[in-house]
């Protein structure tokens, strides 16, 4: 395979669990992964350093945000929801300088945690925004899994890997 420049977004849709394209979504904040850590210190450490533990990844927050809303895009606060997000990133093929467009699909799973319906002004949009407690997020690229996390299932693999088999090997 050639090699590939990355470029941007070039579109992006997102699709409800039903499959139909949730129309005003302005911007997607995707959830930032971050281990929860144990301190460490003591004798032969200098000083502390944060250690993280393997697999356990906190509160995780996908945020969709609207320039309207419609009945499509509302959902209670602690309701289950599901949203797919996919999008054609630009690329640039280095072997020959021809543009690419390729697939990218985000798939998340979890609770409405939050619900904005944004503010009000002549001549603007409201920009309402939803709160999404992560429970699930898979990734691929150009059809390839690039990351799953699934809380409930105890999947963490990246690239193929998964990085908890040992964590439940010794757990069973």
């Amino acid at each position: 395979m050639a090699k590939r420049y990355p470029g941007s977004v070039i579109d992006y849709n997102v699709y409800g669990e039903d499959g139909l394209k949730l129309l005003g979504v302005s911007t997607v904040e995707l959830p930032s992964m971050e281990a929860m850590t144990q301190e460490i210190s003591g004798a032969g450490i200098l000083g502390t350093f944060d250690d993280p533990i393997p697999g356990m990844i906190g509160s995780m927050v996908a945020t969709l945000n609207f320039h309207w809303i419609d009945r499509s895009a509302m959902y209670p606060v602690g309701y289950r929801v599901m949203f797919d997000l996919r999008a054609a990133l630009g690329a640039v093929d280095m072997s020959d300088l021809t543009n690419l467009a390729v697939a990218e699909r985000i798939n998340i799973v979890g609770k409405v945690k939050t619900y904005n319906p944004g503010n009000r002004q002549t001549g603007t949009s409201p920009d309402a925004s939803m709160g999404i407690e992560v429970g699930r997020i898979q990734q691929w690229i150009g059809g390839l899994e690039l990351m799953l996390f699934d809380r409930m299932a105890y999947i963490y693999r990246v690239n193929g890997v998964d990085a908890l088999t040992g964590v439940r090997a010794a757990i069973t």
